[in-house]
């Protein structure tokens, strides 16, 4: 099978988590999550079969540009969070711990925020600092959501593992403790 035909395979199974996601918390702002996790491969195990992590630039809490490619060279995980999601406030003291255990050795963390634009920068700045978040928070727009979700819904926390190639490498989708560490124990 073809590089691009696995990544339409791993884009359509992306819809219908989110849409089964969707469909089940159409009633409220929280959705329910298992506490289990689905971690699954993206592509063989060759690295050459890997889809390159689509680029993107979005705004930090600051104002500045945060793009993909100036991380070319390090590990980057990219997590997809919202501030109303129990399992995405679970999984940020993990991130938080391995963005300063493995941040000398290349390992970049961006947590790109869904939460609608109702919720303020000032909010993401209090939520950032009550959790004592040490990465670049971003604010997600649509485009990056087609880029990475293909549909503009995705189930979350989603976190997008890219080597130092800009390979996406594999995806982590929900909150499992020791997950992350594992799969950046392969890269590192």
């Amino acid at each position: 099978m073809s590089v691009r035909t696995h990544y339409k395979v791993f884009l359509f199974r992306l819809m219908i988590i989110c849409f089964l996601f969707h469909s089940c918390n159409a009633e409220e702002n929280e959705p329910s999550y298992t506490p289990e996790s689905n971690t699954r491969e993206l592509q063989s195990k060759e690295d050459k079969g890997r889809p390159e992590a689509p680029d993107f630039t979005l705004q930090d809490l600051s104002g500045n540009g945060v793009s993909l490619k100036q991380f070319k060279g390090q590990v980057v995980f990219v997590d997809f969070w919202a501030t109303w999601c129990a399992p995405c406030r679970q999984s940020i003291p993990e991130l938080v711990a391995i963005q300063e255990k493995y941040r000398d050795q290349g390992l970049v963390v961006l947590g790109i925020s869904v939460d609608d634009r109702k919720t303020s920068v000032k909010a993401l700045s209090a939520f950032k600092k009550q959790y004592k978040i040490n990465y670049s928070i971003l604010r997600a727009d649509r485009n990056v959501a087609m880029a990475y979700f293909g549909n503009g819904q995705m189930p979350i926390p989603t976190l997008f593992v890219i080597d130092r190639e800009g390979r996406v490498m594999e995806s982590i989708v929900g909150y499992a403790p020791g997950a992350v560490e594992r799969a950046l124990k392969k890269l590192i």
